[in-house]
């Protein structure tokens, strides 16, 4: 027992990873989360952390405060890489800060005819060049990569050729059938799976966001380990240390009559609150439809419901919402820091999300929707199928309604104005919350790690 419990302590101080993030501060967004809180916690396991990372920083949003996280461990280093994409390029770069929401389809269709994986792959060939010079100076245990962007995976496919390392390949979405992709001939998409099969057939493990992306995996390609479910989630640190679902809280015995109901808040306006992006068809049109017609019904819940949204909100959105007659329900704070955002989440009465209908939407779940189970706030869901539909049935504090009908949303919503005028909004299953606890998360990607460094020391 001690011997194993020495070679067990020898073996965490030892380990080094290479995380390959694209999406990675000062950038913002969700996408950044995931492999910034896993590297954080890690890092406190002991795990020696390198982040393989762009030099470049030219993502629409910006978040300088969550580097804060990661750039004071002594365990934490950064390999940076120039990004080498489309948005490097001077006309975007000027433009498409200001133009986005008008060039991103345009720039969406080039690239689905040019790129393969994706428009990130320019980097593909100077970080490689970087993780091998790295990897001689002072040898990597093993390497972790997420996508999207897949060109990541790619990249972590040749490091595994070249320097005969272990290598995770971590997936955020479904790859060949991603709710995000559009392929413009049977060629593309047939070049997609064959690049698909080759890259994630040199997989040691796989790791995906939900059930779905390890189905939609498993009926198309055989020859690749077992995918293993590793959901989003929410770091406790970013937390009140108030908040009842976050880990200080784990182990206090709580009488379940008080965590199945809220107090109504002492003030007269029930909070709606979207954080996060609007883009493609996920869009605000049918939740302010509904707005409009729940105020119709009810003029007092137009009184009470104030809109929050923070993140983008375009002035196409403002003028839908003026031609509504709601625009003074609403309240737009634009993008913040993450932890102000998550203030945000906690200020509300009821969050709010949509996961529309499209293309292999059934095994999509939004990166905000875990952090809005670690509230344990009710949400209410623009969403009806799918693996979202099914965790938030869990989740049990939610109201689900048709993503393209302001009916069934003006339904809920009332619903929702009703029970916050009682005092009775839901509470989110605390058990089922747990299992989002990004620090819980990151020990068993540890226990992983450490499985494939001694099974390749082994050999």
């Amino acid at each position: 027992g001690s011997d194993h419990k020495r070679s067990s302590e020898l073996l965490r101080i030892v380990i080094r990873l290479l995380l390959i993030a694209y999406y990675f501060p000062p950038m913002g967004g969700s996408g950044v989360q995931r492999p910034l809180k896993l590297g954080k916690y890690l890092a406190r396991l002991g795990v020696d952390v390198t982040f393989l990372v762009p030099s470049g920083n030219h993502y629409h949003i910006q978040d300088e405060s969550l580097l804060q996280e990661v750039e004071d461990q002594k365990q934490i280093h950064f390999l940076r890489v120039e990004g080498k994409t489309p948005a490097d390029s001077p006309f975007l770069k000027k433009w498409a800060q200001s133009y986005r929401e008008r060039l991103a389809p345009l720039i969406n269709t080039v690239n689905s005819w040019f790129y393969l994986p994706d428009n990130k792959k320019g980097w593909i060939r100077p970080a490689l060049r970087t993780a091998i010079e790295a990897h001689q100076k002072q040898p990597f245990d093993i390497v972790l990569a997420t996508a999207a962007p897949y060109s990541n995976l790619m990249l972590a496919a040749e490091i595994k050729k070249r320097c005969n390392l272990p290598v995770i390949m971590d997936l955020r979405d479904d790859w060949l059938k991603s709710h995000l992709l559009r392929y413009p001939t049977k060629w593309h998409f047939d070049r997609m799976a064959s690049i698909e099969r080759d890259t994630l057939q040199l997989a040691d493990e796989i790791t995906v966001i939900n059930m779905g992306v390890k189905t939609s995996l498993k009926s198309r390609l055989s020859g690749i380990p077992e995918p293993k479910v590793l959901p989003n989630g929410f770091d406790p640190e970013d937390f009140p240390t108030h908040s009842v679902p976050s880990a200080e809280y784990r182990n206090q015995e709580l009488a379940v009559d008080e965590l199945s109901k809220q107090v109504a808040k002492p003030d007269q306006f029930l909070e709606l609150l979207y954080n996060g992006l609007f883009y493609g068809i996920q869009q605000p049109d049918s939740f302010l439809k509904g707005v409009q017609l729940a105020i119709q019904q009810r003029p007092a819940f137009g009184s009470a419901v104030r809109l929050h949204f923070q993140g983008d909100f375009f002035d196409r959105h403002i003028q839908f919402a003026n031609k509504l007659g709601i625009e003074e329900n609403l309240i737009v704070h634009g993008n913040l820091p993450h932890r102000d955002s998550v203030k945000g989440l906690f200020q509300a009465d009821v969050l709010w999300l949509i996961v529309p209908k499209q293309s292999n939407a059934e095994s999509h779940t939004p990166g905000k929707l875990y952090e809005y189970f670690g509230t344990g706030k009710p949400i209410m869901a623009l969403t009806s199928e799918g693996v979202s539909a099914d965790l938030l049935k869990e989740y049990g504090a939610s109201f689900l309604c048709e993503p393209k009908n302001p009916e069934s949303v003006a339904k809920a919503l009332l619903q929702i104005h009703t029970i916050w005028e009682k005092g009775e909004l839901p509470v989110g299953n605390r058990q089922f919350i747990q299992q989002f606890d990004r620090s819980a998360q990151a020990g068993q990607v540890f226990g992983w790690l450490k499985e494939l460094v001694q099974s390749q020391r082994n050999s």
